[in-house]
């Protein structure tokens, strides 16, 4: 059945408002992220003491194998819906600055492309890119998209905003360096300078200064994918997502 956009409206600030009273009424809330803690409580006026936090965990896809041969010849992989959030305009700015700086990259953009606007403007103003160096594969399987994520030297996920951010865990779980951005809750996940790089919201400089320098650096590359594994196995693994969450709500229950 189809609503129309006042049904839509209504339905909305109906969810909402149960949504309010829900919380209201809880014992305890939960969220993944400080930034998101700080957001919901700016929004909807919560006290942030009443906020526990827990981040996301997925279990282990276990590590990938050292690059090897591909340390000259980096494969970025970008993962996520070709929209202005996900930041695949920025992207697609920055990606021709880090070809001709590091003419052996590569770039997969693995997504859905939507009305395919940008991907094909980009696709017509760089022949020379398009599809020898960088490809737009579509959406892909999970079996593939796990290829993908073990195939590629670096993710670059250049959200303007994300929560929390799942794919960047993705990818530090099988040992990748990762690029994002100073936004949300993305840097309480992707570390800076630890286990990758942040760039600024919007801003393909910035991103493409990142990309280029990961490019360059193969032994950095390397120290960054093995931090974010150790980040991974002890902070968002499932296992540990479990062990938290068990402890949480004992904790919720034990109260008076």
């Amino acid at each position: 059945m189809m609503l129309s956009s006042g049904e839509t409206s209504r339905a909305l600030r109906w969810l909402a408002r149960a949504e309010m009273a829900a919380a209201n009424g809880s014992d305890a809330l939960l969220t993944h992220t400080a930034a998101h803690r700080e957001e919901i409580c700016r929004v909807e006026g919560y006290d942030s003491a009443r906020i526990s936090l827990i981040p996301h965990g997925l279990p282990d896809p276990g590590l990938a194998p050292a690059e090897g041969e591909k340390a000259d010849s980096p494969e970025f992989l970008f993962v996520g819906r070709f929209e202005p959030r996900k930041g695949i305009d920025v992207l697609l700015a920055a990606i021709p600055r880090v070809a001709a700086a590091c003419p052996r990259a590569t770039f997969v953009l693995a997504g859905d492309t939507g009305s395919g606007d940008a991907w094909r403007i980009f696709s017509d103003d760089h022949p020379d890119l398009v599809p020898s160096r960088v490809t737009a594969p579509g959406r892909v399987s999970e079996a593939e998209l796990d290829r993908l994520y073990r195939r590629c030297s670096v993710l670059v996920a250049p959200s303007r905003y994300e929560s929390f951010g799942l794919i960047y865990i993705e990818a530090m779980g099988r040992g990748k360096p990762v690029i994002g951005c100073s936004a949300g809750g993305i840097p309480e996940v992707v570390a800076q300078g630890r286990n990758g790089l942040l760039a600024e919201p919007g801003d393909p400089s910035t991103l493409a200064e990142c990309m280029i320098r990961l490019a360059a650096d193969p032994r950095l590359r390397s120290e960054y994918g093995a931090a974010g594994r150790k980040e991974f196995v002890a902070r968002f693994s499932a296992d540990e997502f479990a062990r938290r969450s068990a402890e949480f709500y004992a904790t919720v229950r034990r109260r008076p």
